[in-house]
Formats: structure tokens, sequence, C-alpha cells
């Protein structure tokens, strides 16, 4: 055992011993990373009321096991915020951008690097999962904007992916990559394998691996002004299927066009970007 510490998080379901029944819950903390926490071991909550668990942001004083496992002190465990809280900020963003929530999609939460968000920062943000239809959206949606409205002063972001991603052709360029790998040297090859699951959420998310294709415009200098002007003179070469504010201009979103035919003082065509949900 360490010395004690006060943690928060969130239980999202639980392991299993071999004969199914629940063991351990797994939980995400404040930065996103995934922990196990054993609140039944020091009596800090009943086992046979687990389910109520769920879905909820605990704040809890406790030890680490072997630093695998959390195990909260008796009476030690209670109930910070809500998953409720949230539920009408994600309802917001859903509705905004309702045409590119189903189907295989790539969620991330993120800081950018200018922002503080460097690989080589121990406290960086930085998570990215699949989902495969709106309802999968929208449960991932929420769990990043509580991550992001508990941890202000990050600046996090939320984005998505702006063209629906083929799993097939995804599954395509992975193997590509693992065929490729072979002939790495060792610990290159060792590095690959260990970071198995990035590798295969970059292998979907390469162009040759998306499902659709949409043009997103980033218009930095655009302002509230001079959008409408903007969005007309897109709207002459191609279909505007949506246009948001971001934190420094907008971002519009068209079908395919030539870009012979497009004005670049607008902004910068981007063929298979990332949408903005939040920020």
């Amino acid at each position: 055992m360490n010395k004690e510490e006060t943690i928060r998080f969130k239980i999202t379901g639980f392991t299993k011993f071999p004969d199914g029944q629940d063991k351990d819950c797994i939980a995400i903390i404040e930065n996103g990373r995934e922990i196990l926490v054993d609140p039944f071991v020091g009596c800090a909550f009943k086992y046979e009321n687990r389910k109520e668990l769920l879905g909820v942001w605990w704040e809890a004083s406790g030890n680490w096991w072997e630093d695998k496992v959390f195990l909260p002190s008796e009476n030690e465990m209670g109930i910070f915020i809500h998953k409720e809280d949230m539920t009408e900020e994600a309802r917001e963003i859903m509705q905004q951008f309702r045409n590119f929530t189903d189907g295989t999609r790539m969620i991330m939460i993120t800081q950018r690097s200018k922002e503080g968000g460097k690989s080589d920062n121990p406290d960086r943000v930085s998570k990215r999962k699949i989902s495969s239809n709106r309802i999968e959206f929208e449960s991932i949606l929420e769990e990043f904007l509580e991550i992001k409205n508990l941890s202000p002063k990050k600046q996090l972001r939320i984005y998505s992916s702006v063209n629906e991603r083929n799993f097939e052709k995804g599954i395509r360029e992975f193997k590509r990559q693992q065929l490729e790998a072979d002939y790495y040297d060792n610990e290159s090859k060792c590095n690959f394998y260990l970071d198995i699951k990035n590798r295969f959420l970059g292998s979907i998310m390469k162009p040759s691996s998306r499902a659709e294709t949409f043009f997103l415009i980033d218009c930095d200098d655009l302002t509230r002004k001079t959008i409408g002007k903007a969005i007309d003179e897109v709207d002459a070469i191609t279909d505007v299927v949506l246009h948001y504010k971001t934190k420094n201009g907008y971002h519009i979103i068209t079908k395919p066009f030539n870009p012979n035919l497009f004005n670049k003082t607008i902004g910068e065509i981007k063929k298979d970007a990332l949408l903005l949900l939040d920020f």
C-alpha cells in the first residue's frame, strides 16, 4: 500500500470473475485515463448495490494496490457530480451535428500543443474512441464533455471525423501496416504491437478508409458580418451542408467540389478533416 490520496472517478462497468459475476469496477479519472476501483473490499460501498455506482462521478480517499487498483477507504466515498448535468449540453451538440453522428466515427478529446498539449507533457489529455451509431456517439460525447468540464484550465477540445469511416477499409489498411512491420527492426516491431490500439485508430482515420467525402473549409478570418457572403459564394459552386462558429472563425462543411473554382481568400479546404464539436 502507498500513501492515501483523494481522486475523482466515474464508474463505467465491471470486470468479471470466471463465473461471470461482477468483480472490480472499471472507471475513468479526470484526465481520461481508465483505472480499476474496488470499493467493496474496504466496505466503502455494498456489493449488492453495485449497479448504483454506474454513470456517476465519485470522489474518494484511499490507497492503490500494486498501482493497479484503487481501494477507497470505508465511508470515504461520495457523489460530487451527476451524468445528467451534462446531458443537455450533449443534446445540443448532437442536434447541431446530427448529420455527422451515425455510422463509424472517431471522436477525440485533446489539447492542442500550443495550449499545453505537447506529447512530452505528463498531464496532457488525449483520448480517442470509435462509435458505430448515434447512441454510442452521444455516450462518448457525454463522457468527453465531463472530462472537459472538470478540467477548465486545460482548454480541451472535442473533435469528431467529418467523414464516416469504412471499418473494412480500416482493417485492410491496418493489415498492410502489420505486414510492413514484419520488416522492422525488433525494437520498432515491439513498439508497433505495444501501441496496437492507436495503430488501428490511425488506420481507420486514413483518408483511404473514409466511407464518404465532405469538405471542411477552415475560415479563420471570417466574422459574423462576413460569414453570410462567404457561404453564398461557396454555395454557388457546391452544396453547403453546415456552418458553425469556431474559436477563431468559422467552419463550412460542403459536398465535394472542384477546388479550382474556389476563392482561396475565404479559407483553407480540408478533404478529410475533424469537426470541432466543443472548445
